[in-house]
């Protein structure tokens, strides 16, 4: 289309996303009448006002329509995706596009759309467990998959809305994309969310070779998994060429796969047994986890003579680490999939890799998730470790345990000069009565998964540098001989104390490390 038709039904989007009541597919079907009938901006208000009854049921004068302030405000905002680089392109106009099913004629772009006319590929992992390393099978079958399909000179078919998709995505930066979004194009968005995809994502792709391309144009959208479904589906439609990698049995790939076979696609490999799972595994985040027991022995080496005579740990908060799936805070997800490709010491981002980031940082990073009302803080607990088992539990629903034994205690006496606060446990009401001074230190006091009042939490807000600390203020922690080897042996001659709740006390870690015999703390 040229740029009039573009525009008109760019356009025309604007204006109907002003009536907030018609759900994409009725948005998507007026778009496409818009589309064959109007050549001019100018015709497009009337056009709306005959079609939304029609297509939508809806009635009603339709003020947004015929006001000049809306309508002028619609074109802007028409004209402004139009030179960013957006389009409405006609399905029917496209042989690749011809194939997609319930999007009612139109699809939305931001690119170059000739890149469809290369051949396409589409690298087919079905839902994967989120604890990855970079030999996890996989990985390392996509990996090669995309060399494969580099060697062919194809063009990769990919996402941004799972792992899986981002780590194709980023294998193909450099080279020609296409890129499925499964929600409305951030760049018709609000500023806020085109800076977030950009701060998010825009680094994983070649901008100037990629086209991003969706199904949802503005509107009322399905949910979430609805709108995953239907981007896979859109997906598998335009590829020329399938490399199932890891597809479950039975699921919804699977019939992806069958359905594209059906339809004369080439699928490489779909019957070998080393890309296709043949069973779906059971992993660590079905199994119900018991945290080990801590039974306490007192050290008179490790703490100062001062310290307190029955728990020397009374004096001090904990901040216990775990496991993150995907990038550590601050770091891109870039630079994440980087050390996942390259095999990086941590790159696995186990507790005890967030330990060491946080010793080579010299900080504790503060984040808002989980937190109401996203403030950034560093939690910590009153729960030694004689009481690690008290909090230490497996939530299901993030694949992962609430906390691990790996962490910071610091001095409270330095942590309370600093302003950390205890957090307040309660309900709803008590958060709504809270002024904002005193919001970040909230928290709900029970779940239907947890009773979260047993942390006993302190929260200060920023992040907590150590390059601030004296080194008596703080030590780190970790529950075995073999954690320490793991947490130091990428460290060379810094300084810093760790206790180790096995058999040893180190209070340096690197070359000079010195190992102490007596025990402090035991796990049975």
């Amino acid at each position: 289309m040229s740029k009039r038709p573009h525009l008109a039904a760019l356009y025309s989007v604007a204006l109907l996303s002003q009536i907030g009541k018609l759900d994409h597919l009725k948005t998507s079907s007026i778009v496409q009448s818009v589309c064959v009938d109007c050549q001019s901006v100018a015709d497009v208000p009337e056009r709306l006002i005959s079609l939304i009854p029609t297509v939508s049921g809806f009635e009603g004068n339709l003020p947004c329509l015929r006001n000049p302030r809306g309508l002028e405000a619609g074109l802007v905002k028409a004209e402004q995706w139009f030179a960013s680089g957006v389009r409405v392109c006609l399905t029917r106009q496209n042989q690749k596009l011809q194939s997609i099913t319930d999007c009612c004629g139109v699809v939305f772009t931001f690119g170059d759309i000739g890149i469809l006319e290369n051949t396409l590929a589409m690298i087919v992992n079905s839902r994967v467990s989120r604890k990855i390393c970079s030999d996890t099978p996989w990985v390392v079958k996509t990996i090669g998959l995309a060399d494969y399909a580099t060697k062919n000179k194809w063009t990769l078919v990919s996402s941004c809305g799972s792992i899986p998709y981002l780590l194709v995505s980023w294998l193909a930066k450099g080279r020609s994309a296409v890129i499925v979004l499964d929600s409305t194009l951030p760049f018709m968005g609000s500023r806020r969310i085109r800076e977030n995809f950009t701060q998010e994502f825009m680094n994983i792709f070649d901008i100037e070779r990629t086209l991003f391309i969706s199904q949802f144009g503005m509107g009322v959208l399905p949910n979430a998994g609805r709108r995953m479904m239907n981007r896979d589906a859109m997906a598998v439609s335009i590829a020329d060429v399938l490399l199932p990698c890891e597809v479950r049995p039975e699921g919804n790939m699977a019939q992806l796969i069958m359905s594209a076979r059906a339809k004369g696609k080439i699928i490489f490999h779909n019957e070998n047994s080393e890309t296709i799972s043949n069973s779906c595994k059971t992993n660590d985040a079905s199994l119900s986890w018991a945290s080990r027991k801590i039974r306490f022995d007192k050290s008179a080496d490790f703490f100062p003579k001062s310290a307190h005579p029955e728990n020397p740990f009374a004096d001090y908060f904990f901040h216990y680490t775990r496991a993150c799936f995907g990038p550590w805070p601050g770091q891109s997800w870039a630079d994440y999939l980087h050390e996942l490709t390259v095999n990086d010491v941590g790159s696995q981002h186990e507790a005890v890799d967030a330990l060491r980031r946080i010793l080579k940082e010299k900080r504790i990073r503060a984040s808002g998730t989980w937190i109401r009302g996203a403030y950034r803080v560093v939690s910590f607990t009153e729960r030694p470790p004689e009481e690690f088992d008290i909090i230490c539990k497996w939530r299901r629903g993030l694949m992962r345990k609430t906390f691990e034994p790996y962490g910071i205690a610091v001095k409270r006496s330095v942590l309370i000069k600093k302003g950390v606060r205890k957090v307040s446990y309660g309900s709803e009401e008590l958060f709504k009565n809270m002024t904002d001074e005193i919001k970040p230190y909230f928290q709900k006091a029970s779940s239907s998964c947890a009773e979260w009042s047993r942390e006993k939490e302190w929260r200060l807000i920023g992040d907590l540098k150590f390059n601030n600390l004296h080194q008596s203020d703080w030590f780190a922690m970790v529950p075995s001989l073999i954690d320490l080897d793991h947490l130091v042996r990428t460290f060379e001659a810094e300084e810093f104390r760790i206790l180790v709740f096995g058999n040893a006390v180190v209070e340096q870690a690197g070359n000079q490390s010195q190992s102490h015999t007596n025990k402090f703390v035991t796990i049975s």
